[in-house]
């Protein structure tokens, strides 16, 4: 069985094998199909290699050869999120001070979509650059082809200077969500925001096969909804479907935060395997992460937790806004990538 990209019933294939490709893929030599040694086909970007986890646990991917779970090679590793419903890859409300954050969203929020537009922008006579229409519509159609996309394992970090998703470096922070500061990113630049930051990470890394882009808002909730499915059916305003103690919902205990050492202090990258879910650290905790959402028309929006905050106050679905040419130690960022 097949569905939106993922062989359900493929077989016996070794998990890291090559596969023949799903004939509803389109066509793309710069993809191969993989098994996941579960039955499971999933796209692998000719660039990255096959570093271990299935499906259920989130594959890894590295663009380093012969790198393992534990990143040793350091090559940049990330992490395969399925989308078995394009339906569901939407933005979702989240969860607030441990309630559905219904004060003001999505009433002013917006976020480029499958056509390219940023609804609320464009109700208030303001729209996107064209550069992010495309990249919004283009990574739409390849959720939509391959049935998801990868995010980053780590929280972007910083080596020698430059941006890497790597175990155990310094969170790259206090960067501003555009270079110009601008809620309009700049388009030509490669460096000095989060978004010109990420956009920039596939060619400084020669990798051909794939599109690099600062996580969209809704990346970060299919993400959440990878974690635990009940969270899609959050946006029913009032009833709030995760348990009490679900990751989305409440992170105590699974990142870095004041209330679970009080140390009060800032980690590196994929500090603690206890930080770790579906294969994936600190999406909750340690910094709050930019993301391509905005709200208003002047602010741009984060998710996540943060290490001088708690996991109840603010788990991993939790939204933060700031102006885009703000910049602190408690906000970083994640880069995604597709097809």
């Amino acid at each position: 069985m097949y569905t939106n990209g993922n062989n359900q019933g493929g077989g016996t294939a070794n998990a890291g094998e090559e596969v023949t490709k799903p004939s509803t893929w389109p066509e793309n030599d710069k993809v191969k199909a993989i098994s996941d040694g579960a039955g499971n086909t999933i796209p692998l970007p000719i660039d990255f290699y096959y570093v271990g986890g299935t499906k259920t646990e989130g594959v890894v991917i590295s663009d380093a050869p012969n790198d393992d779970m534990d990143n040793t090679a350091e090559g940049n590793q990330f992490v395969w999120v399925p989308v078995d419903n394009y339906d569901d890859f939407q933005r979702q409300v989240g969860y607030f001070l441990g309630n559905l954050n219904v004060t003001t969203w999505p009433s002013t929020y917006g976020e480029a979509d499958s056509t390219g537009v940023n609804q609320y922008l464009a109700d208030n006579s303001m729209q996107e650059t064209d550069t992010t229409k495309q990249e919004a519509m283009a990574m739409y159609e390849s959720v939509k082809d391959y049935g998801g996309f990868y995010i980053g394992r780590f929280e972007a970090g910083q080596e020698d200077g430059n941006l890497v998703v790597k175990k155990g470096k310094a969170v790259y922070n206090n960067v501003p969500w555009s270079a110009n500061g601008s809620n309009m990113q700049e388009t030509t630049g490669t460096t000095g925001g989060a978004v010109e930051l990420s956009r920039n990470f596939d060619s400084r890394y020669e990798n051909q096969s794939v599109t690099s882009t600062l996580c969209y808002g809704v990346q970060w909730d299919a993400t959440m909804n990878f974690i635990d499915p009940n969270y899609i059916t959050n946006a029913t305003i009032g009833t709030p479907a995760c348990s009490e103690d679900s990751y989305v919902r409440d992170s105590t205990g699974q990142g870095n935060y004041l209330d679970d050492d009080s140390t009060n202090n800032l980690g590196n990258t994929g500090a603690k395997e206890e930080y770790k879910i579906k294969n994936i650290y600190d999406l909750a905790g340690n910094v709050f992460e930019w993301t391509m959402e905005s709200c208003s028309t002047n602010r741009r929006v984060s998710r996540g937790g943060y290490y001088n905050g708690s996991g109840s106050e603010f788990p991993s679905s939790y939204r933060v806004i700031y102006r885009p040419d703000n910049t602190f130690p408690s906000v970083g960022f994640r880069v995604t990538l597709y097809l």
